[in-house]
């Protein structure tokens, strides 16, 4: 498979964490299939080659993937069957800062994709086709800067309660949920509403899935060699916990998911939801 990442105009790296190229399959081969972990991320997935369906799974849907839909919050596995060549072009925002550009409540498409159909409002059919027809990744990646840099010119994005939490949260993963909202502002309930609201998961949910996804990170990068120092690093309270918490993310132990060949979980190097902590909250 072929991967690659590319940074967006310098005004929207703050909102936008990368541009991605994924291009696999080949003709007349068996299908290819696959378990990848859940994603913290939300994104634009703009595919301009699909010879076959490709088939997604995850326990609460099980469907023939669009050829453009938004990449909604997870919290299941995925399975995917893949018969074909593909490729796709994908826009991947940074933790947060999705709900800028289409504030739209998203938790009731948890584990689920939105159609760009769906959405003639914001112009993504529209995008899409200009970006199927583009004939370089430099004519994507440009035409992906004008339609974001169009739209944050008629937003006014602001630091508010929901990014200061997640700013916490990335550099505080071992402090619990309630000790990192009690100072912002707004009472726990109505803050729980507001973020639900603006990232699509609740306050506990999202801690779960970033210590899942940092832990997923050091696991693949090889930089500890036990088990108990990559949970003591993502805030677990010991090496069961962890164990517990990757298998309820991938269906498997982490001895277990290091033994499977998971070529297209390896290929974008799965760790996008990495410690790396947008700007807009630093």
């Amino acid at each position: 498979m072929i991967y690659q990442e590319f940074l967006p105009a310098p005004p929207l790296r703050r909102y936008i964490r990368m541009y991605a190229r994924l291009e696999g399959g080949h003709h007349g081969s068996q299908p290819f299939r696959e378990i990848t972990p859940p994603y913290l991320c939300k994104g634009l997935m703009f595919y301009y080659r699909q010879d076959q369906p490709i088939r997604v799974a995850n326990g609460k849907v099980d469907f023939d993937l669009p050829w453009g839909f938004v990449l909604t919050q997870a919290l299941k596995p995925t399975n995917w069957t893949i018969s074909g060549p593909f490729g796709v072009f994908a826009i991947l925002f940074q933790p947060g800062q999705f709900r800028w550009f289409f504030p739209f409540p998203t938790a009731e498409f948890q584990d689920k994709v939105i159609r760009f159909d769906e959405l003639h409002a914001y112009g993504l059919p529209r995008l899409h086709e200009r970006i199927a027809l583009a004939s370089t990744f430099a004519e994507r990646i440009r035409l992906a800067n004008r339609y974001l840099e169009a739209r944050l010119s008629r937003l006014e994005p602001v630091s508010d309660p929901t990014d200061r939490f997640v700013h916490r949260l990335f550099t505080q993963l071992d402090q619990p949920v309630s000790r990192l909202q009690s100072d912002l502002g707004l009472s726990e309930r109505h803050f729980r509403r507001k973020f639900r609201r603006d990232i699509g998961l609740s306050p506990k949910q999202y801690q779960m899935l970033l210590r899942f996804s940092v832990g997923f990170h050091l696991l693949q990068s090889g930089q500890y060699d036990r088990f108990t120092d990559i949970a003591y690093a993502c805030g677990y309270f010991d090496q069961s916990e962890y164990i517990a918490a990757f298998r309820r993310f991938t269906q498997a132990t982490p001895t277990e998911y290091l033994q499977q060949q998971a070529e297209l979980a390896e290929a974008i190097s799965w760790k996008e939801e990495s410690t790396q902590l947008p700007s807009i909250l630093t």
